[in-house]
């Protein structure tokens, strides 16, 4: 019975006892942070985080992140986020606040977009057409997401945006968004040719989308929208009355 005992101890106990300490040390630690950083960065070459700060459940913080592949270019200034640790207990994900801030996405124009995938499209097209959707495996909760000083250039479009935040909660195959709020959207068109008339305008057709999820929307404000194409702004700026 004593050798049972301790082939348990040593064979089931110890390395149990063990996978417990590292999951401690990575969730509630700062080099447990570090390191899980380091195997992020590891295992993605393109990616790379200047300072690292604080631990994962009880807040962390990432500055000067920057991401690049061949199509686009990605940096924050600072993305910070904290989980709570009771919904872990409960198998759920709960996030107080997820902000991001100085975010810039730059689209090379010098590396031509990669080729659809003719087989993939066709394997994809039944799927959909089924109505097949996805669920989320555990609930998520995310108080309040975040996104300040926000610029996305892409090839033909630019956007810029001072503050954004929502509220989001998904489970199952729902995602619930809620006070949304918008403030200092920017939108800026190429201009347009000159040697074109002007009713040769062609009005743009838009993709049929299907979301493998339902999507509910309440409660969203967009406020200061400007909208320019080339140097002319679209729409005018209208006095305060």
């Amino acid at each position: 019975m004593r050798r049972v005992l301790t082939w348990l101890n040593r064979g089931l106990l110890l390395p149990l006892l063990a996978l417990i300490l590292l999951l401690l040390g990575l969730l509630f630690t700062q080099p447990g942070l570090r390191l899980s950083i380091y195997v992020a960065e590891k295992a993605l070459p393109a990616l790379q985080v200047a300072e690292v700060e604080g631990a994962w459940l009880s807040g962390a913080s990432f500055r000067q992140l920057t991401y690049q592949d061949p199509q686009f270019q990605l940096s924050a200034q600072e993305l910070s986020l904290r989980l709570q640790k009771r919904c872990l207990v409960q198998f759920r994900v709960c996030i107080p606040e997820i902000k991001v801030a100085g975010l810039q996405l730059n689209q090379r124009h010098d590396v031509p977009p990669a080729a659809p995938n003719d087989s993939t499209e066709l394997v994809s097209e039944p799927a959909s057409a089924a109505g097949l959707g996805i669920a989320f495996p555990v609930p998520v909760r995310i108080d309040r997401l975040i996104l300040d000083q926000i610029e996305i250039a892409l090839a033909e479009q630019h956007f810029a945006w001072q503050h954004f935040s929502i509220g989001v909660n998904a489970w199952g195959n729902r995602l619930q968004l809620s006070q949304g709020r918008w403030h200092g959207l920017k939108l800026i068109l190429p201009e347009a040719s000159a040697s074109e008339p002007v009713n040769a305008y062609m009005p743009p057709v838009l993709p049929e989308i299907r979301l493998p999820f339902s999507i509910y929307l309440d409660d969203f404000q967009l406020t200061e929208l400007q909208f320019s194409q080339g140097d002319e702004p679209a729409f005018p700026a209208k006095r305060p009355l």
